[in-house]
């Protein structure tokens, strides 16, 4: 004999009293599950959109604003000539990092090596001869140390900036 069989003779021989019980009871767990598996986690999402789309118009935002300052930059006139950028280098690294740094210039690359460069004037440092001497980083080798007793982060290594090509 069959499962369905045995489950049709079981319910035919139940009291109308017992039939309605057990049907309610179904209904409750089939209405259960129906809440677990499809609405609870609908309701939940609904429930998180607002902040996730917050956070999503947050970081459009950042990246229109990067954008646009990417645009501004890629239209600024580069009319820093490499000897004038090395110069700036110079100013800002001897303003900036002071003894901690020592630079060299060959051709159109300036190296400069720190020795226990705290982290705010390195950023401070690197800020100022990207935007004002239009020279970048082509290659970094630093690694940090603790500063020791509370004192800040420091930086040792060397930085080898590429200077503006020359106006053709």
């Amino acid at each position: 004999m069959s499962v369905r069989t045995q489950i049709r003779q079981q319910w035919q021989g139940m009291q109308p009293r017992e039939r309605r019980l057990v049907a309610g009871a179904v209904l409750v767990v089939l209405a259960a599950l129906v809440w677990w598996l499809a609405l609870a986690p609908a309701l939940q999402t609904a429930r998180g959109f607002d902040a996730a789309s917050r956070a999503l118009d947050t970081q459009v935002q950042q990246m229109q604003r990067l954008r646009q300052q990417a645009l501004q930059y890629r239209e600024q006139t580069s009319n820093v000539s490499p000897a004038a950028a090395g110069r700036h280098i110079q100013a800002a690294t001897t303003r900036l990092l002071g003894d901690a740094a020592q630079l060299t210039t060959v051709g159109e690359q300036s190296t400069v090596r720190l020795q226990n460069v705290p982290a705010p004037a390195l950023q401070a440092w690197l800020q100022e001869v990207r935007e004002g001497a239009r020279s970048q980083p082509v290659q970094v080798d630093i690694r940090h140390a603790p500063g020791g007793d509370g004192a800040p982060l420091v930086w040792s290594g060397t930085v080898v900036l590429a200077l503006p090509a020359a106006a053709p």
